[in-house]
């Protein structure tokens, strides 16, 4: 089977997971990411699953067991090839590409002989920005532009510049038409720079205004993408982040076929406290559009027995 290798580097788009879905594919697909295990087969009542298959290339055996098994597949965008061959084998699997809203990058595979990459984890290449709109590098408040920390060359982009989501609408949707995906994983779709960076972006004031001037950009980002990506047959599935804290965050990012949430279940202070998932409107909003059985519901958990699982 897809091997489960769970180091995460959560932006980076450098791991792969093998996930079990514990509710039906098109009302909600959750993942098990027990550290270091192998991901079990389906059970017997859940009715799908999906691979987050985004670290090392997919072998060709692990092509054809994930056609076998999963409803939904996360591809990086130079794995076409894989791609053509799951549609190949089981034409209702969804492959999607992964692509960051948020960052470009520069580290090796993404920018090679001083040049971008002809496939992106993002939608826009560091050297097509660099050399042609520096503009779209964010900035903070003393004007250095912002590296995220912990994760090196990747740099955050001014995700709120209405020419920077055209630019990468144009592009996403142009690539993934061209080469046949299903539709997008679109990464980063977050509610604060704190996750990445203690920057203050320029024009702002505080954190609080910093985090407020992002969130508006991918309010507004979102819908530019979706709208385009619908027009063509395609999904926007973000990765949206922390929407117990927004009330119709969820229900505003998963309009466009579906959404993802790496936290389902996750337990703060150190997984004495309560379930975040269940503060505020987000369990609502995940269950009225499961529901509705018509979009992607991507819910990764992270359980470390069976009680938790379930």
């Amino acid at each position: 089977m897809p091997k489960a290798t769970l180091t995460r580097e959560h932006p980076a788009a450098r791991w792969a997971g093998a996930f079990v879905l514990l509710a039906g594919c098109l009302t909600g697909c959750v993942t098990s990411s027990a550290q270091g295990i192998s991901a079990p087969p389906p059970k017997p009542l859940a009715p799908c699953a999906w691979w987050y298959g985004i670290g090392q290339p997919p072998t060709p055996q692990e092509i054809e067991l994930a056609a076998k098994r999963y409803q939904v597949v996360v591809l990086n965008a130079d794995q076409g090839t894989a791609m053509r061959r799951l549609h190949q084998l089981t034409p209702r699997v969804k492959v999607l590409v992964y692509k960051d809203l948020s960052s470009t990058r520069n580290y090796p595979g993404a920018v090679d002989g001083g040049q971008d990459a002809v496939f992106l984890p993002s939608g826009i290449g560091y050297v097509a920005a660099q050399e042609h709109h520096p503009d779209w590098f964010a900035q903070d408040v003393k004007g250095r532009r912002i590296e995220w920390q912990g994760y090196p060359k990747h740099w955050q982009m001014t995700v709120w510049n209405p020419d920077y989501q055209q630019a990468w609408t144009d592009s996403v949707v142009a690539e993934v038409k061209r080469e046949g995906w299903d539709g997008v994983l679109a990464d980063n779709d977050f509610n604060s720079l704190s996750h990445y960076s203690s920057a203050v972006l320029a024009g702002t004031a505080n954190v609080a205004e910093t985090d407020r001037k992002l969130r508006d950009g991918l309010d507004a980002f979102l819908s530019k993408a979706g709208d385009a990506l619908t027009n063509a047959d395609k999904l926007l599935v973000p990765n949206v982040s922390e929407t117990h804290l927004v009330p119709g965050r969820w229900t505003a990012h998963s309009r466009f076929g579906g959404a993802m949430e790496e936290n389902f279940g996750f337990r703060e202070n150190g997984g004495t406290g309560g379930l975040l998932t269940f503060r505020g409107n987000e369990f609502q909003e995940l269950r009225a559009q499961a529901a509705l059985g018509e979009s992607l519901l991507l819910l990764v958990t992270r359980t470390h027995n069976t009680r938790e699982e379930r």
